[in-house]
């Protein structure tokens, strides 16, 4: 009798989750869009701790067996388990962009969850509270109480963690940068280039869209200064290259001045070596706008500065228009400021040290200390309750 009882707790644990899911997926597309189903700090702290309050509220004024098996463990581990699995994924992919069909989970199927599962909890709380004597009353809760705390800043949170891309150059200081979901969103602070380095200036073959305004990159291969490289379905033959170049009626000269470029002669082919066109190529300086060679109307080859190459940008960060600080950032490091990590992530191919704008890389993420504590929490509950139980 007792374990058909317990059966039927698990299988009502079970029910529920699922329709919860249901209920989120089947809403998410309207109720999804709204505000009040995204809440931003500090709001959504409210929110659940009001909610988590109710719960014990519910738990010490009704002694209600249906109430009490709602708050059973059996009843509420199967949401606890999938809130906790939401959890653990965001806290490694904050914007779940890795794993397939994540994302429709982390909507409002998991806001659903997490509101049960808090409202249940509170109930948990007060029920353990009335059950236990003494200190070993509180020892039950610190798993519960941990638990909580990383699902909501997890599972809650994520609405508070930004991850924006910012162009920002030499002219004026940039507070504006475009945020993953879209929207375009001010920074409490500015930023402007001062200076980029590129020690090596490691060059590379690139097949691009024939589009002045486009900067996909279609196929890329290393730069030789003599000889063949295949790119992409082509072959590129180098006829002559020119470290330091300026233009002339032939094409390029070799020219050391301060707007000098780098230019190669190139013929470009098909697999049966048949040429499809041949030309100089060249980057860009401050003086000089680069060259590419078509390859049909909408493709066309260009010699750029590799990205993958080792860049220092030097970036002032305004707090206030007379206060700032200069700082030396390359692709692996970043600098936090007013807990936002900012980093480099990109320059203007074409022109190298001459880039006049690159790509700033900006994550902020209000809960990031308080998922691991809650972590902690949860683990130190865990291990006083095995204690307890010996």
């Amino acid at each position: 009798m007792e374990k058909n009882k317990k059966g039927t707790i698990w299988i009502s644990g079970i029910l529920i989750t699922l329709l919860l899911l249901a209920m989120g997926f089947l809403f998410d597309s309207v109720l999804g869009q709204f505000t009040l189903f995204k809440p931003l700090w500090p709001q959504n702290l409210y929110f659940f701790l009001v909610l988590l309050i109710m719960g014990m509220a519910i738990g010490v004024i009704t002694d209600k067996l249906f109430i009490k098996q709602l708050a059973s463990f059996g009843a509420l581990l199967p949401s606890m388990v999938l809130s906790l699995i939401i959890g653990g994924v965001l806290i490694i992919d904050p914007l779940s962009n890795k794993l397939a069909y994540f994302s429709y989970l982390t909507g409002l199927p998991a806001f659903f969850l997490l509101i049960y599962v808090v409202l249940v909890s509170g109930i948990s709380m007060s029920i353990v509270i009335k059950k236990y004597q003494g200190l070993n009353k509180m020892i039950p809760i610190f798993p519960l109480l941990g638990y909580l705390v990383f699902v909501m800043a997890t599972i809650a949170g994520q609405n508070d963690y930004y991850h924006m891309k910012m162009v920002i150059g030499n002219d004026r200081a940039i507070f504006e940068g475009k945020n993953h979901d879209g929207r375009i969103l001010r920074t409490p602070f500015a930023l402007k280039l001062l200076n980029l380095e590129l020690p090596i200036k490691e060059l590379e073959f690139a097949l691009r869209e024939n589009n002045p305004e486009g900067m996909n990159i279609l196929e890329s291969a290393p730069f030789l200064q003599s000889g063949s490289v295949a790119l992409g379905k082509m072959k590129v033959d180098v006829e002559a290259y020119l470290p330091k170049a300026t233009g002339s009626v032939n094409g390029f000269e070799a020219r050391d001045t301060s707007i000098s470029v780098q230019a190669a002669q190139i013929k470009i082919s098909n697999t049966d070596g048949i040429l499809i066109n041949e030309g100089w190529v060249s980057t860009g300086s401050a003086g000089n706008m680069p060259l590419s060679l078509d390859v049909d109307e909408s493709l066309k080859v260009s010699l750029l500065y590799s990205q993958k190459q080792s860049y220092i940008a030097q970036i002032r960060v305004f707090d206030t228009v007379s206060k700032y600080e200069d700082h030396s950032l390359s692709p692996s490091q970043h600098h936090s400021f007013k807990g936002w990590k900012i980093s480099v992530d990109g320059f203007d191919p074409r022109f190298g040290e001459d880039s006049a704008m690159v790509e700033m890389d900006l994550v902020f993420d209000r809960w990031f200390e308080t998922k691991y504590i809650g972590l902690v929490i949860m683990l130190l509950g865990l291990l006083g309750l095995l204690k307890l139980k010996k």
